[in-house]
């Protein structure tokens, strides 16, 4: 995952703010208990979006301790306690970036091959870390391999390589929530697949001045060419991103955050200000959605 799904912090109460670190500390923390140390590496924001989440829809009885870490020796900080929500998350990673490391290997050249197979052992450890998860890991394999040879024939489309990436994270998030008829799996599925979509169509335009320099599949490239993206287009992919949030947001207005209320500040926060803010950082527009010159 890639980071742009995190909350706009100036509009956190100072408790929503000390809540959300509390989160991301246990979910470092649940990481090295469940996948190993090196693991940490991959622990980002969307994790913790995701985290949160899964909190609501498993309505557990959370706890936080104050601890130190190594990179906290001096003061000790709200952690979250381990639960479902987190060690799930953590293997799921594991997961995630093991089969990136086999994508890696197949797609990357010269020194970045030479990298991607030094890095094998390690993605077949995770892989192997992450099999209290399996039952999920043949489908997002499967979407990911149809992603991967979508990108292989440079394909000409923003939206179908952002589905499947989007029915990739969808499987992730509603893995172990009951049966697929039941209401907790069908809200998840939902944000799973519209987060998905905002990430890939983010990490596109984020990506794209490098991809067209290194010669990288990217589809904003394949649609509009390697001579910038026009204003028109930049509109267009801003309000792509938006139309996703509300999709989003309207999913998880259905989770009950009786246990967790102040998951539901949180969550919202970064739907309706943080994801919008990393949008028009990334495009360079401003709210109104107007071109910033």
């Amino acid at each position: 995952m890639f980071g742009y799904v995190r909350p706009l912090v100036p509009e956190l109460k100072v408790s929503e703010y000390e809540y959300y670190k509390g989160v991301y500390c246990g979910l470092c923390r649940s990481l090295g208990r469940n996948t190993g140390c090196a693991s940490r590496f991959a622990l980002n924001y969307d994790l913790v979006f995701l985290a949160l989440v899964r909190m609501a829809v498993l309505g557990e009885e959370y706890s936080f301790d104050r601890k130190r870490c190594a990179l906290h020796p001096l003061k000790r900080r709200p952690s979250l306690g381990e639960c479902r929500a987190l060690s799930f998350c953590a293997y799921a990673t594991a997961m995630f970036t093991a089969m990136k490391i086999e994508d890696n290997k197949s797609d990357s050249r010269g020194i970045s091959r030479v990298g991607a197979f030094l890095a094998m052992p390690y993605g077949k450890y995770l892989g192997r870390r992450s099999g209290k998860i399996g039952e999920i890991s043949s489908g997002v394999s499967e979407y990911l391999t149809e992603l991967t040879a979508l990108e292989k024939e440079n394909c000409p489309s923003i939206d179908r390589p952002a589905e499947l990436f989007g029915r990739a994270l969808a499987l992730i998030c509603s893995g172990d929530t009951g049966e697929e008829s039941s209401p907790e799996y069908r809200i998840c599925y939902d944000v799973g697949f519209h987060l998905g979509k905002f990430i890939y169509i983010a990490d596109a335009a984020d990506d794209y001045g490098d991809d067209v320099k290194s010669g990288s599949y990217n589809p904003i490239v394949a649609v509009c060419g390697g001579d910038g993206i026009s204003d028109s287009v930049k509109k267009n992919l801003y309000e792509a991103l938006l139309l996703e949030c509300r999709d989003l947001y309207a999913s998880v207005s259905l989770l009950d955050y009786t246990r967790c209320p102040a998951v539901e500040s949180i969550i919202k926060n970064i739907i309706e200000l943080g994801m919008p803010a990393a949008a028009c950082r990334i495009l360079g527009v401003d709210p109104t959605g107007e071109t910033d010159k």
